[in-house]
């Protein structure tokens, strides 16, 4: 997994979507910080993912 741009506005528009968990790369973890609400993941890989599913 690489990181991704602007995540914490990626999750923020996430949750006004309805969703109340998210799956997003492990070094992006620290920049989104705690959003209320949501469950966030961080993952290492493909294979890590999976096991949230």
């Amino acid at each position: 997994m690489r990181a991704v741009s602007q995540a914490k506005q990626r999750v923020l528009e996430a949750k006004k979507l309805g969703f109340t968990s998210c799956i997003l790369p492990r070094v992006c973890l620290k920049d989104v910080g705690n959003v209320e609400g949501m469950r966030l993941f961080g993952v290492r890989g493909v294979s890590d993912a999976m096991q949230y599913l």
